[in-house]
C-alpha cells in the first residue's frame, strides 16, 4: 500500500486493526524512504527509457559545451492525434517535478469529442529564446500539419510568445484568462505602482470588465472609462503591456478564431495537477519520466473508454426530438451535438429584424448589436470559435423557409464519421504498421546550439548549475580517498 502512495495514517490504522500491534508514523516514513527509488539523474538512462515508448521520437539539444538544454518527446500516436485535430494548440509548463528542477512543457490539443489529448512533451533546462526556438522548429519538422494551427493558448511569458509568433505566423497567440488576471493582480499593486488600496481595487475592477469585453466597441467603451478614472501610472502600465495586444487576451476578441470556447488553459492545468499527484516530487529524471508516462497512459485509457461509449452507448431522449435534432445527433459527436442542440433551442426565440437579400437578414445580437447573418454563416463568437451553426443561422434559415439541417454548416472535425476514422479506439494501430514518414522515429538527435550572450540565470538554472558542480566536487573528493 505504501508503494502506491496510500495515506500513511489510514495504513497505520489498518495495520493496527489487523495485527493488533502499535505502529508509529515514523516507522511508515522509514519504510517509504526505503522503497523510494534513488535519485538517478543519468540522462543516457533517461533517453533509453524514453525510446522504449512505441514509435517515439526523442530529440536532445545541447549548447556549445555539450550541456543538455532540452529534450523533446513525442510518440507516433501523439503525432497522429495532432494531425487529426491541429487547429488548437495548448501549451504550458509545470515546475518542481524532478530533482534537477527542469520544467515540463505539456503540449495538448482537443479532439472531436472535446477530450484533451497530450501531443508532445518538452523537458527544458534553459527557458531562453534559443532553446524554445529549437524545440518549436523540431515540432514543426516532426508535425507537417503545424500550418493548420489557428490558435495557440499560452501564458504571458514574453520569450515563449515571441518565439511562437515568429515561428508560427499563421496562428493567433492567445493568453489564458487565468494568467491574465493573475498578472494584473500581481502588477497593479500598491507596492509596485505606489497607489492606494482604493485605487488598486478600482483599477482591478475596470481591468476585469475590460478583460471580459464582448466586442471591440465594448472594449473601447470600457477603455475610455478606465483612462478617465484610474491613476496615470496604471494607465501607462496598461498601455505599455496590454493595450496593443488586446486581441490576445480580451474574451470577446479571442473568439474570432477557432479556440473552441477555450478561454483559459484549464485543460492543461487539470492535467498538470493529475501529473503532480502521480509523479514523486523532486524525483530523479528517469523515475520522473516513468511515473509521468504511467499518468499519461492512465488518462489516455480513461479517454479511450469514453470514446468507445460514443458508438456503443445511446442516450435516452426524455422528450421528442425534431427532425433537425435527430439528423444533427446522427451527424455529430455527443460533445458537438450538445452545443448545436442548445443553439437550436435558442433559435426559437431569436427574431429576424429585416431581410437584406435572398440569403441574408439582420439579427439583433446581445454582444454585437445588429448584425447581418446569412443562411450559412455568422460572425458571432460562438460560430467563429466553435465552427458550428449558431442560433442566428438557424433563425435566418427558418426565415427563408430553408431546412434547418445542413451538414455543410458543421466543421468536419466534429462529425462522428471523421471521429471514428481518427480516434485510436476505432482504428487498428500498431507501432510496426505506423507510417514510415519518419525514418528515425526512435533515434536520438544531438543538436549543438550556438554560444549565447550572458544572461541572468533563473532559480532553476542556478540550482542545476550548482548541482552539477557539487557532483563533480564529490567525484573528485571520493577519487582522492
Amino acid at each position: 500500500m505504501l508503494k502506491v502512495k496510500a495515506n500513511k495514517k489510514l495504513v497505520q490504522q489498518h495495520i493496527q486493526s489487523i495485527t493488533g500491534q502499535n505502529v508509529i508514523l515514523k516507522d511508515l516514513h522509514n519504510i517509504v524512504s526505503h522503497l523510494r527509488p534513488g535519485h538517478r539523474n543519468n540522462f543516457e538512462e533517461l533517453l533509453a527509457e524514453m525510446k522504449k515508448s512505441a514509435g517515439a521520437t526523442v530529440d536532445a539539444f545541447t549548447d556549445s559545451d555539450d550541456t543538455l538544454q532540452a529534450i523533446s518527446f513525442q510518440t507516433e500516436e501523439m503525432r497522429n492525434t495532432f494531425s487529426a485535430y491541429p487547429e488548437l494548440l495548448l501549451i504550458d509548463a509545470t515546475y518542481k517535478l524532478n530533482d534537477l528542477r527542469m520544467p515540463l512543457y505539456v503540449l495538448m490539443n482537443v479532439d472531436g469529442n472535446g477530450e484533451s489529448e497530450v501531443i508532445a512533451l518538452w523537458l527544458v533546462a534553459t527557458e531562453d529564446r534559443m532553446t524554445i526556438s529549437m524545440l518549436v522548429n523540431k515540432f514543426k519538422e516532426r508535425n507537417p500539419d503545424w500550418k493548420d494551427i489557428t490558435v495557440i493558448m499560452a501564458d504571458k511569458d514574453m520569450v515563449k510568445r515571441d518565439v511562437l509568433t515568429e515561428k508560427m505566423p499563421g496562428a493567433d497567440i492567445q493568453i489564458c484568462l487565468f494568467h491574465v488576471m493573475r498578472s494584473l493582480r500581481r502588477e497593479v499593486s500598491t507596492d509596485k505602482l505606489g497607489i492606494s488600496a482604493g485605487e488598486r481595487d478600482m483599477s482591478l475592477e475596470f481591468l476585469t470588465k475590460i478583460a471580459h469585453a464582448c466586442s471591440e466597441e465594448e472594449y473601447q467603451a470600457f477603455y475610455d472609462e478606465f483612462t478617465n478614472s484610474v491613476p496615470r501610472c496604471v494607465i501607462e502600465y496598461f498601455q505599455k503591456n496590454w493595450h496593443a495586444i488586446r486581441q490576445q487576451w480580451v474574451e470577446g476578441l479571442k473568439n474570432e478564431k477557432a479556440s473552441f470556447l477555450n478561454n483559459t488553459n484549464n485543460r492543461l492545468e487539470s492535467t498538470n495537477q493529475k501529473i503532480k499527484q502521480v509523479v514523486t516530487r523532486y524525483s530523479g529524471v528517469t523515475v520522473f519520466f516513468q511515473e509521468l508516462m504511467l499518468c499519461i497512459h492512465s488518462l489516455k485509457n480513461e479517454r479511450d473508454h469514453r470514446a468507445a461509449y460514443v458508438t456503443t452507448k445511446d442516450t435516452i431522449d426524455r422528450h421528442p426530438r425534431s427532425n433537425a435534432e435527430i439528423e444533427y445527433k446522427e451527424l455529430l459527436t455527443p460533445y458537438a451535438f450538445k452545443f448545436v442542440e442548445k443553439q437550436l433551442e435558442y433559435s426559437a426565440t431569436t427574431t429576424v429584424l429585416r431581410t437584406v437579400d435572398d440569403r441574408s437578414a439582420i439579427i439583433r445580437s446581445k454582444s454585437l448589436g445588429d448584425i447581418v447573418v446569412s443562411v450559412d454563416s455568422c460572425r458571432c463568437s460562438f460560430s467563429t470559435s466553435m465552427l458550428l451553426p449558431c442560433r442566428h443561422v438557424f433563425a435566418v434559415r427558418r426565415h427563408f423557409n430553408k431546412t434547418v439541417y445542413d451538414e455543410a454548416l458543421c466543421a468536419k472535425r466534429w462529425t462522428l464519421a471523421y471521429f471514428k476514422t481518427r480516434q485510436r479506439v476505432y482504428i487498428d494501430y500498431s507501432p510496426e504498421s505506423a507510417a514510415p514518414d519518419i525514418d528515425d522515429s526512435v533515434t536520438l538527435h544531438i543538436q549543438p546550439s550556438e554560444p549565447q550572450e550572458k544572461v541572468i540565470l533563473s532559480e532553476q538554472q542556478k540550482y542545476r548549475k550548482a548541482y552539477h558542480l557539487l557532483v563533480k566536487i564529490g567525484q573528485v573528493i571520493s577519487g582522492q580517498e
